[in-house]
């Protein structure tokens, strides 16, 4: 099986993938599962990957299936907007969501990081295997409820076995 996670940041930083795979590292067997990262640079840009995707499961024989990574944002934030629009775009292309409430790092770290600051926090955050203080609660939300949690876990116990 293939996971695709279509994440916000973009190639150079990886921070949201590097949450993501320390997630899955931490708490899933993996052993024949490939991850294959997209960085879209935006979350507005989820719906522009479609050739990189197809791209990728044309690549791989076996199951693949597609995560849309996203953060809800504050209320407040213009791109707030965006995600019933992700959603639905997700429901039509029989996407998976994984959703980040409000951002992905006041998931995992509690706290908002400025723009500059996001890659190399990401890196300490996994360096330093600070995965394992995480509230397995906040991570395995069903619905946005809850301000720093998220619904990965939910949504990734549908393909992967617990350690």
């Amino acid at each position: 099986m293939q996971l695709i996670f279509l994440v916000e940041s973009d190639k150079k930083s990886q921070s949201d993938y590097n949450y993501i795979k320390a997630t899955i590292d931490h708490y899933y067997y993996i052993l024949g599962v490939k991850l294959t990262p997209i960085f879209l640079g935006s979350k507005g840009n989820y719906n522009k990957k479609e050739a990189e995707i197809k791209r990728n499961i044309n690549k791989y024989s076996k199951e693949s299936i597609v995560f849309i990574c996203y953060d809800i944002d504050n209320i407040n934030n213009p791109s707030y907007q965006m995600n019933e629009q992700i959603i639905s775009y997700a429901n039509n292309k029989g996407y998976e969501v994984i959703w980040f409430y409000e951002d992905i790092e006041q998931v995992y770290i509690k706290q908002q990081i400025p723009n500059s600051e996001k890659t190399k926090r990401a890196i300490k955050f996994i360096s330093h295997k600070e995965i394992k203080s995480i509230n397995e609660i906040d991570l395995i939300q069903k619905e946005v409820l809850k301000k720093n949690s998220s619904n990965i876990l939910f949504a990734l116990d549908k393909y992967l076995k617990r350690k």
